[in-house]
């Protein structure tokens, strides 16, 4: 293993470092560009490691084993500036999972690197490419690289140990670096929109910044940065958890794609929460060849259904499906490689309308997973039961799959998303339906909370206040877009969506208030979680 180091001190030249070649040079992002460029084609070394003199120098014995996972970057960005940063991605991805940090005292999953400080797999620069030097700051650029790596498929991780460097005060980019972070990461509109939300309070600074902005350049980011993942040959326990709700109709063909598997299951916990006078026994004496356990369970709720599952289950790891779905013959097969390959504790896949449909591009290739789909992924059972199972606040409502999500991200853990497991998801009356659940942005009526009570708890409950609030509001506004427009991003649509909701929002008011006012209150009752 071969690990060059690129010291960040021009007045240096010896430097005792045994894993490979020695680099100096000034610290500034122009200079670090220009020597990268310089090695990096023709590099034999596995990694490189950019490093500051005024934090310790990371143990070697450290750094060797951190290359033996299959992680591509690590870095002390939590405790040395980068938290929270930049200021201004709260006015674009309010809703994004990662624009919260988490412990940052814990290992965990974070693109907000500190080129300072910062270990690089040599494929990464090679394949996503160098810090940019469009930026002022070695910060900025460190951010964006993070960015970068993070949304083509690179395997981030702050490591709080790698240098014994004292937590610091937050970073202060430069009003031009944050708007040219946005601007390289979200495109001209978003920057064009933080310019004008920031024009009222410095006028100058933006005017000056939009002139500047209209000869910038924008390079497409997305790349496929893990292609192939080979099969895992290692056998598994793995319990299907299946709740079913008034959908006898969809039941039989969800456990014949089952019974396909080419990876079978170790057994198929299935929570029946029928009343009892519609219960189907025979659906299930129809699949007597597959390791069924019928739980009869007179209590509803998506949660209940899924906690007392996880009671019950005895794998290792857990598929969540759903009742309205189909899966390919090799989805547990592909879940297993990934999760394994990427050393990770989860792995969540796509889902597709039983239609033509056009997958959005972010979703066709493996990376960090931005949510969790908990009718399509495969978890390890440990770290369901550590996050703390499921909320029973959401029993009747949406985000119970965002707010796992969540808990495991916080908790440290590693979720991937899956593009070669694409379940048919129906999306069928029954389920969350039947108490009036929709499976798109909107409310079930123009009276009701909106957005639903349970993703203002969601929100309110896991990003700070002001975030929070932003990112309802956001919902409201693009809630008359399908979700699967949301994330294609069709400008078209949201420019219309925009402007309908901007003029409804008046009328619409009262109704996010209700549902912010009844998020305080499950709020403040607690989450609801799974002892054990």
């Amino acid at each position: 293993m071969i690990v060059n180091i690129v010291c960040l001190d021009s007045t240096s030249t010896s430097l005792s470092w045994e894993l490979g070649e020695a680099f100096f040079c000034q610290p500034e992002i122009s200079f670090i560009n220009q020597l990268l460029r310089t090695h990096i084609d023709n590099s034999i070394a596995d990694a490189w490691l950019i490093w500051d003199p005024v934090y310790s120098l990371p143990d070697r014995i450290l750094i060797c084993s951190l290359m033996d996972h299959k992680t591509d970057v690590w870095h002390t960005g939590l405790t040395t500036g980068m938290a929270g940063q930049p200021e201004f991605i709260k006015n674009v991805a309010p809703s994004w999972m990662y624009s919260v940090d988490a412990d940052p005292e814990i290992p965990s999953v974070s693109w907000r690197l500190n080129l300072r400080c910062c270990l690089i797999r040599t494929s990464v620069l090679q394949e996503l490419g160098l810090p940019s030097d469009k930026y002022d700051s070695i910060e900025a650029s460190g951010l964006e690289l993070g960015f970068r790596c993070i949304k083509s498929g690179a395997l981030l991780r702050h490591i709080p140990n790698f240098s014994s460097a004292k937590p610091i005060t937050n970073a202060q980019l430069s009003f031009r670096d944050q708007i040219r972070f946005i601007f390289d990461c979200f495109g001209k509109n978003w920057a064009s929109l933080v310019l004008l939300q920031k024009f009222f309070s410095r006028p100058f600074q933006s005017t000056s910044t939009y002139r500047e902005m209209n000869a910038w350049e924008k390079e497409d980011q997305l790349q496929n940065f893990l292609v192939e993942i080979p099969p895992e040959t290692r056998s598994v326990d793995i319990s299907v958890v299946l709740p079913t709700l008034k959908r006898y109709d969809y039941l039989p063909t969800c456990l014949e794609s089952l019974r396909k598997q080419s990876l079978s299951a170790t057994e198929i916990v299935c929570v029946d929460q029928n009343p009892e006078g519609e219960r189907r026994p025979d659906i299930y004496d129809q699949f007597q060849d597959l390791p069924i356990k019928v739980i009869w369970q007179n209590a509803m709720g998506q949660s209940t259904a899924r906690n007392q599952a996880l009671l019950e289950a005895k794998g290792e790891w857990l598929f969540f499906a759903d009742d309205d779905s189909v899966y390919p013959p090799d989805t547990l097969q592909k879940h297993w490689d990934l999760a394994n390959y990427c050393c990770a504790d989860a792995s969540t896949g796509v889902s597709v309308p039983p239609r033509e449909y056009q997958i959005p591009k972010d979703y066709l290739h493996v990376r960090i997973a931005h949510n969790l789909d908990t009718g399509n992924c495969l978890i390890r059972k440990s770290t369901v039961i550590e996050a703390g199972g499921f909320d029973f606040n959401f029993d009747f409502g949406k985000g119970a799959d965002l707010d796992l999500g969540m808990r495991i991200y916080k908790n440290g853990g590693v979720i991937v998303h899956n593009p070669f497991v694409q379940r048919i998801h129906y999306k069928a009356q029954g389920g969350l339906r039947e108490f009036g659940v929709l499976w798109d942005n909107r409310s079930v009526d123009r009276k009701s909370p909106t957005p639903p009570a349970t993703i203002s708890y969601y929100f309110l409950r896991h990003f700070p206040k002001i975030l929070a609030y932003r990112a309802i509001i956001k919902m409201v506004l693009l809630s008359s877009l399908p979700s699967s427009q949301v994330i294609e991003g069709r400008e078209s649509q949201v420019r219309k969506s925009l402007l309908v909701e901007i003029l409804r929002f008046p009328f619409t008011l009262p109704r996010v208030i209700k549902s912010i006012k009844v998020a305080q209150k499950m709020l403040k009752q607690g989450p609801k979680l799974l002892q054990i």
